[in-house]
């Protein structure tokens, strides 16, 4: 059972890894990212920097230069800086 166990697991990260796109933006880039709304719409552009990326949820957690952040802003909200 144990070893069923571990063979589930190794399969389902696996799967979990080729799903994902690959993103180019790593933890400290400058990037700009769209503020959403209380009401859940999208606003406007800001400039901030990448806290962390959640490869699972395909969401990054961006600090913008105002001390606003989003904990959670989807992969498709996010432009890199260059």
């Amino acid at each position: 059972m144990v070893r069923y166990l571990c063979v589930y697991v190794c399969v389902k990260q696996k799967q979990v890894a080729v799903n994902v796109p690959p993103l180019p933006m790593k933890v400290g880039d400058t990037v700009s990212g769209q503020w959403r709304e209380d009401d859940g719409n999208m606003g406007e552009w800001y400039p901030g920097r990448i806290e962390s990326i959640n490869t699972v949820n395909q969401t990054i957690h961006i600090v913008f230069d105002d001390g606003d952040q989003d904990t959670a802003l989807p992969w498709g909200n996010v432009i890199l800086i260059t």
